[in-house]
């Protein structure tokens, strides 16, 4: 595994400069997920494609269908409904300082981001958390966790730093029948000006990442990340991509400057040549001049965007014939076997008001 996001002072920098994933991102993940992965429900049964990720399960009859009662207070047996994450546990693997880890804490009852930088686990840890995320130091060539324990692993940006073989057998080690291997990311940077119309600044913007890419500094998996993984391949069959979404933010150039900054390729630049430490800051000064109006300086706000991919993939689920049989046994016996709270309720409809 390469390891260049180790320093407290980059992992600060990452934690303050880096974008956020939009929600379209993680709602196609949990859509995928949702319409591959049987739920874990009270009610039981299995989640159709394009139910909601969230919402009420039957706590006592089990008699409904997971999704059929999702806007009522009340199961249709009149039972109050019980609202939980529809699935059990998901790990973020290189999860830096858990930017994406948090996103997936509302739909999980258990949620562990690893890395195997002690800083970026120092910053992750840092923020407010959810009660139900959890951050370790770890590797992406063995996950702390049990077989077939995951609905969901997802690596956000980080997996062209790991070994593919290493992370690809510890998916298919722990996830369960069905869990999702998700990796996503996003693509090489653009810059505009649409405050200020006629500004050059995006061709600069353009000519600076051309001249850290081409210096013999830029590290092979930056290549297949601004690539966009295509020449990946996954192992499951049926595996999907897409490409459709698009990260916006407009930010004043001291900002995009520190995301740059925060770049692998970049970094070894500047490690590598002591004299040229302020390059970006000199790279700043040529978008301020290229601005009709470069009053504001640094503090110029600019556009940057990014093309945001997503390869999704499913473990298969193999399972043997006479044990599928007897699970269908045993739940046609569980719905015929005698509930005494459900006799009660119908003996006395009228003790739940």
């Amino acid at each position: 595994m390469n390891r260049f996001f180790e320093s407290a002072s980059h992992a600060s920098l990452y934690a303050r400069v880096r974008p956020d994933y939009p929600d379209e991102l993680f709602e196609k993940i949990f859509g995928y997920l949702d319409g591959c992965v049987s739920t874990r429900g009270q009610g039981g049964g299995r989640r159709s494609p394009g139910v909601p990720a969230t919402g009420p399960w039957c706590r006592w009859c089990r008699w409904c269908t997971p999704g059929t009662s999702l806007t009522r207070s009340v199961c249709l047996m009149g039972f109050r409904l019980q609202v939980e994450p529809p699935h059990e546990r998901a790990l973020d693997v290189a999860c830096g300082t858990g930017i994406s880890t948090r996103r997936l804490a509302h739909n999980f009852e258990s949620v562990v981001g690893i890395d195997v930088s002690e800083n970026m686990i120092k910053e992750a840890r840092l923020v407010d958390n959810p009660d139900n995320v959890t951050f370790e130091v770890s590797g992406a060539d063995k996950f702390p966790l049990e077989d077939e324990t995951l609905d969901l692993i997802t690596i956000a940006n980080a997996a062209h730093w790991v070994n593919k073989e290493k992370l690809y057998a510890e998916a298919e080690r722990t996830l369960k029948p069905n869990g999702v291997l998700a990796m996503y990311g996003y693509g090489r940077p653009r810059l505009s000006c649409p405050q200020q119309p006629g500004a050059g600044v995006c061709e600069e913007f353009s000519q600076m990442m051309d001249f850290f890419i081409s210096t013999p500094t830029w590290p092979p998996g930056a290549v297949e990340c601004f690539d966009k993984y295509r020449s990946y391949q996954f192992p499951f069959p049926d595996w999907i991509r897409d490409d459709t979404i698009e990260i916006v933010c407009d930010w004043p150039i001291i900002r995009v400057l520190g995301y740059v900054g925060s770049i692998a390729g970049v970094q070894n630049f500047i490690r590598d040549n002591p004299d040229q430490s302020d390059i970006l800051v000199r790279f700043g000064q040529k978008f301020v001049q290229t601005l009709p109006d470069p009053s504001k300086g640094l503090e110029s706000i600019v556009r940057i965007s990014w093309d945001v991919f997503i390869l999704m993939g499913k473990k298969p689920h193999t399972i043997d014939a006479g044990l599928q049989m007897r699970a269908s046994t045993d739940r046609r016996k569980h719905l015929l076997e005698p509930r005494p709270e459900l006799l009660d309720f119908l003996m006395n409809p009228m003790d739940r008001y």
